[in-house]
């Protein structure tokens, strides 16, 4: 199946003088074939200084052209990544690096000055400027790569693993995912060959606005467009709308992948007028359901349709993703990748075989982990008889398309009754002047859980109105018993809505 290097190595060669990366709002540009040179600089380094080979690693920065190559040149000596999200809390950090019993450290000075008192690491790899007197035991090294007296490195063939990715879930923090290469590879090679009758030789320009530390972004936003010969526009803070507004107008983008968020945002930003979109031929959303309202106000607004797709981190990246041609349909999330197998299981783990029932999306493939680091009970709870269980329910239409209904844990029981907050969410969604909502349940003494919604919303808009709205598309059980107005929803960095923090509040 080979492995990460193996894959970067021949595309940087079948693609050496075209244009690989750019970083936004800087001059710095790298070719395929300049990556590739930068790399060998950077596993020279690594061997100068003495960094072990066959530990754990983790990268905590934003994305830039150099965590790519720190990624890489580490990966290649047979190191394992555990990336972490820079916005988590010291204690989150903390605990992450040591379960994962982390020896070599890549950040930067404003990261490390938040940790530097609550754990030991050997080795601390600095992107940026490298702090004066090291603790004890500690071995600060500036990340410098010089182009002269490179000498040959052996890559490691043994197939290790390439990503510990820590997922969100219910069983704590210590739930990481065990990626391979060869599940990294696989899923390469299944979406280039799902996307390719539409998308390929096409010179992609793509946005990259997934942070790196998420695998989805590295395994599609960096090496499928790379197989592919594309380029890479690397954003430091999709958050700030602003920004993203600037690339579109200074970068010929063909190609965007973001969560309902992102597309929301840019939408009802001021300045969305301003942007061209001449240049789009695909827009591909993911992360989390993408509302069908938000779908239509895209195309509209830009003439490309949001193509749905349906990816974990325990998938590497994809699993379920729409063909990228007029038989997308706006309200499924597509149809499985190519050697990719999916199952819909009831409560009982029986195979739901009917069109159109619902059912917990299983699967198996090439680019589904095998399991939980240092976690079997997870893995076995997770796991039914080698089918990976996502926890998100799904029904399949006659045709083979899926369409997500909701994850399974927030799912709202109103007396008995099922209430996917999907469904919910794309009425009020509807609704003139709501910029955002989500669904949530809250615990009732008649009915043992009620439907609640909160709703950001850009003018004032009476509760009556919004629940006599609902009754016009929703039967009795599924409507609202109350709508709670807030500012703003808690978001994930990447913009998926955070239920979860919602479910404590309303029920507080």
């Amino acid at each position: 199946m080979g492995t990460i290097f193996q894959l970067v190595r021949d595309k940087c060669f079948a693609f050496k003088d075209k244009i690989f990366l750019k970083e936004a709002f800087s001059d710095k540009v790298m070719t395929y074939g300049d990556f590739y040179r930068d790399l060998s600089a950077a596993m020279h380094f690594l061997e100068v200084q003495s960094i072990p080979v066959g530990v754990n690693f983790s990268i905590i920065a934003s994305n830039t052209i150099d965590y790519l190559l720190v990624l890489f040149a580490m990966q290649t000596r047979g190191n394992t990544a555990v990336n972490l999200n820079p916005n988590l809390t010291v204690n989150e950090l903390v605990q992450r690096l040591t379960f994962t019993q982390v020896e070599v450290l890549v950040t930067t000075k404003a990261i490390y000055s938040s940790l530097e008192n609550h754990i030991e690491i050997k080795n601390v790899i600095f992107l940026d400027e490298c702090p004066e007197n090291p603790p004890l035991e500690t071995t600060f090294i500036p990340f410098r790569i010089s182009y002269h007296e490179t000498t040959p490195f052996v890559e490691d063939k043994s197939l290790p693993t390439a990503f510990l990715q820590f997922t969100g879930g219910t069983s704590g923090i210590t739930k990481a995912a065990i990626i391979r290469h060869e599940n990294v590879c696989a899923n390469v090679n299944q979406i280039t060959t799902h996307i390719s009758a539409t998308a390929y030789p096409y010179p992609h320009c793509i946005l990259v606005a997934f942070p790196f530390y998420h695998v989805f972004s590295i395994v599609f936003n960096v090496l499928t467009f790379m197989n592919m010969g594309g380029t890479c526009i690397l954003i430091a803070s999709p958050r700030d709308i602003g920004s993203v507004i600037d690339v579109f107008k200074n970068y010929p983008i063909t190609f965007t992948v973001a969560v309902n968020t992102l597309y929301k945002l840019l939408l009802q930003h001021p300045r969305i007028a301003e942007v061209d979109f001449s240049s789009l031929r695909f827009s591909m959303g993911g992360g989390e359901h993408i509302q069908y309202s938000t779908k239509l106000h895209w195309q509209q607004r830009t003439g490309i349709p949001i193509y749905e797709a349906y990816g974990l981190t325990e998938t590497s990246a994809m699993a379920i993703v729409n063909p990228l041609n007029e038989n997308n349909d706006l309200k499924t999330i597509g149809i499985a990748l190519p050697e990719t197998e999916v199952i819909l299981l009831d409560e009982h783990n029986q195979q739901v075989l009917l069109p159109n029932q619902p059912g917990e999306i299983a699967l198996k493939g090439p680019q589904v982990t095998a399991g939980y680091y240092l976690n079997q009970q997870e893995t076995k709870q997770t796991f039914f008889e080698g089918w990976f269980k996502t926890g998100d329910i799904a029904i399949r239409n006659e045709a083979g398309y899926y369409t997500i209904v909701d994850r399974k844990k927030d799912m709202i029981s109103v007396s008995g009754n099922k209430v996917y907050p999907n469904e919910v969410e794309e009425v009020i969604a509807q609704i003139m002047g709501v910029l955002d909502v989500a669904v949530v349940a809250r615990i009732s003494p008649n009915s043992g859980e009620e439907v609640v919604a909160c709703v950001v919303t850009e003018k004032v808009i009476p509760k009556d109105e919004i629940i006599q709205y609902c009754k016009d598309f929703l039967t009795n059980f599924k409507i609202p018993k109350d709508i709670i107005f807030m500012q703003q929803l808690p978001k994930s960095p990447i913009g998926k809505t955070l239920r979860a923090q919602l479910r404590l509040l309303v029920n507080n």
